[in-house]
């Protein structure tokens, strides 16, 4: 959900050669090398609900807020996006589901 700039991994990813270092916020059985992952939920947690949705962002966003070295924010959870205005990190969302016609 968030990518610091005060902890670098050179050459480990993309965004480590440009000087950022990824976090990811996503359950605990997560694994990805060499990007820390952080956790609320020891376990995906299914079926995905909105309330679960809303409890992870709103955990992440204050990890992220209480870090105090993210740059960004880049979220694919709608339930971020509703907390984003209580947050003063600037905040990029990306849709992963396919648009409905209004």
């Amino acid at each position: 959900m968030g990518a610091p700039t005060d902890r670098r991994r050179a050459g480990r990813t993309p965004c480590a050669r440009a000087a950022s270092e990824v976090v990811v916020y996503a359950t605990g059985d997560s694994h990805l090398e060499g990007i820390e992952v952080r956790s609320y939920f020891a376990h995906a947690q299914w079926p995905p609900a909105p309330e679960t949705d809303r409890l992870h962002a709103a955990w992440a966003l204050r990890d992220i807020a209480r870090d105090g070295g993210f740059d960004l924010v880049h979220s694919h959870a709608c339930a971020a996006m509703e907390l984003a205005r209580h947050s003063a990190m600037p905040m990029v969302y990306t849709s992963t589901t396919t648009a409905t016609p209004i």
